[in-house]
């Protein structure tokens, strides 16, 4: 009978060493100093400044999770490493991993690679990378890219599946010539929350995604003056949608076509596309209400073409300005209640044809 052996050209470093026996015994490994001197020996923005004795080498972690060698124990609670430099690509393209991986304020130097992975749980929470793939990965539980999370380039979970929650609290998603976060034709079956802090500078693409939950971009900031701030177009979101609390878009938010199963609120929001569509929602199946009032600001058009809203619509103390054209488009919209109250428009509003339920 053979077994696998820990290849004898490889032998890992103290550092690599310590994260062994920690995720034989299901503990994490710390690298963030007791007594710090300095922030920069906390800050992960300054982890390329780390020393070796805090660096971990992305061959020995694909060998860990990969190779698997039977003297390398994984323990069911599986792999956390805080505060360490990663250096090189973490590869684990088609891995099938057993137990969750968690990484908390590290710096990775290379774009990760998860693409058609099966995992627990993925976290990179309060990481700095230079980008993430997890194209059409399996995710059973949650993925944690938050608190203080900051990516340069493109996190793409295209075509995944995740069984619990996206949750992007505080992070910040860098790609100004593309998208900043993609997660078309994606399956969530939780909620996402892009929310109380995030920022996101490029496309944020949930194009023809599923979401079981709710979508939360309460005080979130949406940059992509060129195209698409936000795109939903296509999705399904059975909870409710939330562009409330200081969100604001600068860029397109695009619902065109989409169905949400709960409320569409946009209470304190604001969105900004003076060229063209600030919000677009022609086509959309809204069954609560939409809510465009409370300091709700639009400077673009804010189009529902052919919706339905299963609810109200309220626009009480809401802002609406074009220099372009319509200001509020309404034609052929199916709508239970509308309220306008007093709001601020500039140019016009167009109610052509809109039906009541």
């Amino acid at each position: 009978m053979t077994t696998k052996k820990t290849p004898l050209a490889f032998k890992p470093t103290k550092p690599e060493q310590r994260v062994l026996d920690c995720v034989a015994q299901g503990e994490p490994a710390n690298f963030i100093p007791d007594d710090p001197k300095s922030k920069k020996e906390t800050d992960p923005a300054h982890g390329d400044t780390w020393g070796k004795d805090r660096t971990i080498r992305a061959e020995f972690l694909n060998r860990l999770f990969l190779e698997r060698p039977d003297d390398w124990t994984i323990h069911p609670h599986g792999l956390e490493i805080e505060g360490a430099l990663i250096t090189g690509n973490v590869g684990l393209v088609f891995a099938q991993i057993p137990a969750p991986i968690q990484f908390v304020k590290c710096r990775f130097d290379s774009p990760s690679t998860l693409d058609n992975a099966t995992l627990p749980i993925l976290m990179f929470r309060g990481c700095h990378l230079p980008g993430l793939s997890v194209q059409r990965a399996t995710i059973k539980g949650n993925v944690f890219l938050d608190q203080g999370f900051t990516a340069s380039g493109e996190v793409n979970f295209s075509g995944a599946t995740i069984d619990g929650q996206l949750i992007c609290t505080d992070g910040t998603f860098n790609n100004s010539d593309g998208c900043a976060l993609n997660a078309q034709s994606a399956a969530i079956k939780g909620g996402v929350f892009l929310h109380d802090g995030f920022i996101a500078t490029g496309m944020v693409d949930f194009n023809s995604a599923t979401i079981d939950g709710q979508l939360n971009c309460e005080n979130g900031t949406f940059n992509n003056p060129n195209g698409d701030a936000l795109n939903v177009y296509s999705a399904t979101i059975d909870g409710g949608v939330l562009l409330t609390d200081g969100f604001t878009a600068t860029g397109m938010v695009d619902f065109k076509g989409a169905i949400i199963g709960g409320q569409l609120n946009c209470k304190n929001g604001s969105f900004h596309n003076p060229e063209s569509h600030a919000l677009n929602a022609q086509g959309a199946t809204i069954k609560g209400s939409v809510f465009l009032d409370s300091s709700f600001t639009a400077t673009g058009t804010v189009d529902f073409i052919g919706a339905i809203i299963g609810g109200q619509l309220a626009c009480m103390g809401g802002t609406f300005l074009n220099k372009q054209g319509i200001t509020l488009n309404l034609s052929n919209a199916t709508v239970k209640l509308v309220f306008f109250g007093s709001h601020r428009k500039r140019r016009k509003v167009s109610l052509i044809s809109p039906t009541p339920m």
